[in-house]
């Protein structure tokens, strides 16, 4: 992993402000997209390094953009086991929206769940395990239905055999999952959202030194862990840019691992 951000010389010590020098550019990604944007960087580093390229493929007026398996690339015996898992899923090209729903391989969940212990350590992401994780299927399921029933019962004794009274039952049964379920979940706290905001000043929207071919510093794994791929668009690898352009997903804080979405992070 790359070296840490360092703190701004001369800054003064303040116990409510999380230090930098602390998080890793991973921490970063996570914090600001959670396990997608997590999952970006590193599929970034592997486009750097030469094992994936992005392919533009046309078809009629539409043009489309996959991720698949370099045709220069070969298997480095020094990869780590979730890269070589990575290169692997993309010997079939994928779109933006199947690269976001790739299971986690076992090393890359591990960094996420560090990823995300750390800043709840930190105190920059707070919240709990998701309703989905939380509870089995079945036990959601006997809550919605005692939900339902009990609902109907009471509308019925106090509003008798009335439309008002399937309408308030219908109302509940749609919308108490969703408040049963916005009480779970991981979220950042202020204090996330100001060290964020604090980073992106800090780190130099001048990407263009990110040059194929040429090692990848720390300061440039930075940048587009902090502000994202739309950072690549004016470099050599602005097809990565492209490719995740139009996705647009809310910050989800645990991965896709195993053939399901786990909070937990594998």
């Amino acid at each position: 992993m790359t070296g840490a951000l360092a703190d701004p010389p001369g800054a003064v010590a303040d116990p409510a402000r999380v230090r930098t020098s602390d998080l890793h550019p991973y921490d970063i990604a996570y914090l600001r997209g959670g396990a997608g944007e997590l999952l970006k960087l590193r599929l970034f580093e592997l486009v750097h390094a030469g094992y994936l390229v992005v392919h533009e493929d046309r078809i009629g007026r539409k043009t489309e953009w996959r991720l698949a398996v370099s045709p220069e690339c070969f298997q480095d015996k020094q990869l780590e086991a979730m890269d070589r898992y990575l290169i692997k899923e993309f010997k079939k090209p994928l779109t933006a929206e199947q690269i976001l729903n790739l299971d986690f391989p076992d090393d890359l969940a591990a960094l996420c769940r560090e990823a995300r212990q750390k800043l709840i350590d930190s105190g920059l992401l707070t919240g709990r395990m998701a309703a989905d994780d939380a509870l089995p299927q079945g036990i959601i399921a006997a809550v919605a239905m005692l939900l339902f029933f009990s609902t109907a019962i009471v509308t019925h004794m106090v509003f008798g055999e009335s439309f008002v009274a399937i309408a308030i039952t219908m109302v509940v049964v749609i919308l108490g999952p969703a408040f049963f379920g916005a009480s779970f979940g991981y979220r950042r706290t202020a204090s996330g959202t100001r060290c964020l905001r604090d980073m992106q000043d800090r780190t130099s929207r001048a990407q263009a030194a990110i040059r194929m071919g040429l090692p990848l510093n720390d300061d440039q794994l930075w940048a587009v862990a902090v502000h994202g791929a739309s950072i690549l668009a004016t470099t050599e690898l602005d097809a990565f840019a492209v490719l995740f352009s139009d996705v647009r997903a809310e910050p989800f804080y645990g991965t896709k691992h195993a053939g399901r979405y786990d909070s937990g992070c594998g």
